[in-house]
């Protein structure tokens, strides 16, 4: 589709959203809306976001570390090693644990498994020795 093609298809998904009222021509609280604002239910997206953890191990086979956030059984995402390397893991398991009892701090203990089958003696090495 060239530009020509997507700047009609545009308008006319702005027609039609106008039309059926599925869309906010107006400015927002803050006067800072540039563009129309399409509604649009029961669309979910991935959002990646750079979170640093405390790992309590690692292995060959996974790491298990310390989140703020809460992560999902299944769960996919990149492991970076700051610019050394970067390897896909899955959630196996994520528990609430305390932290700070005086502070009644909680974080969240993730137990993942390496996509790969192992991560490589010279990136668990390297790790380490860090």
């Amino acid at each position: 589709m060239n530009i020509v093609d997507q700047k009609e298809r545009y308008h006319s998904l702005l027609n039609e959203a106008e039309k059926i009222g599925n869309i906010d021509i107006g400015k927002n609280q803050s006067g800072m809306q540039r563009h129309p604002r399409f509604r649009v239910e029961d669309t979910e997206m991935e959002i990646d976001i750079r979170l640093k953890v405390s790992i309590i191990d690692i292995s060959l086979s996974g790491v298990c570390f310390l989140s703020n956030i809460q992560f999902n059984p299944g769960q996919r995402f990149d492991f970076k090693v700051g610019a050394v390397f970067s390897i896909q893991a899955n959630v196996v398991n994520c528990e609430m644990v305390e932290t700070d009892a005086d502070m009644m701090e909680v974080r969240y203990r993730v137990k993942s498994e390496f996509i790969e089958q192992e991560l490589g003696l010279h990136r668990l090495l390297s790790i380490i020795d860090r």
